[in-house]
C-alpha cells in the first residue's frame, strides 16, 4: 500500500493550479504587450497599459486596480529573478564544460564520463 495516494480533491487542486499558472502566463503576455505600446488616445508617452488601467471598471472585474498593479509589480520582479537564475545556471554550465574539456580521456573514464 502506498504511503500517499492522491484523491480526487488533490487531482482537482493540481489541475486548477496548473490552469491558474497558464492563465497568469497569458495575463503576463497581454500586460507586457500593452505596456510596450505607446501613444494611445493621449498622444504622449503613456502606454496602452496606462490607458487600460484608466478605462477598466475594476468593480466589475472584482479586484481592485491596486491589486492588479501589485500583482504586475511582483510578477515582473519574479521574472527578473528567474532570468537572473537562468543566466547564472548557464554560466555554471559553461564553467563545467570548460573544466570537463580539460580532462584527458583517462581522467574522463576514471570519473565515469563518456569520451568526447
Amino acid at each position: 500500500m502506498p504511503c500517499y495516494e492522491p484523491n480526487q480533491d488533490d487531482i482537482a487542486r493540481a489541475e486548477y493550479s496548473a490552469r491558474c499558472q497558464r492563465i497568469e502566463a497569458v495575463l503576463c503576455a497581454v500586460t507586457t504587450w500593452l505596456s510596450q505600446q505607446s501613444g494611445g488616445v493621449y498622444a504622449n508617452p503613456w502606454s496602452m497599459l496606462d490607458e487600460f488601467m484608466l478605462k477598466v471598471d475594476w468593480s466589475e472585474v472584482g479586484v481592485s486596480k491596486k491589486f492588479f498593479q501589485q500583482w504586475w509589480k511582483e510578477h515582473q520582479q519574479r521574472d527578473v529573478e528567474n532570468q537572473r537564475q537562468k543566466k547564472q545556471q548557464a554560466r555554471l554550465e559553461q564553467r563545467r564544460q570548460r573544466a570537463l574539456n580539460k580532462l584527458t580521456p583517462r581522467e574522463r573514464r576514471a570519473l565515469g564520463l563518456k569520451d568526447k
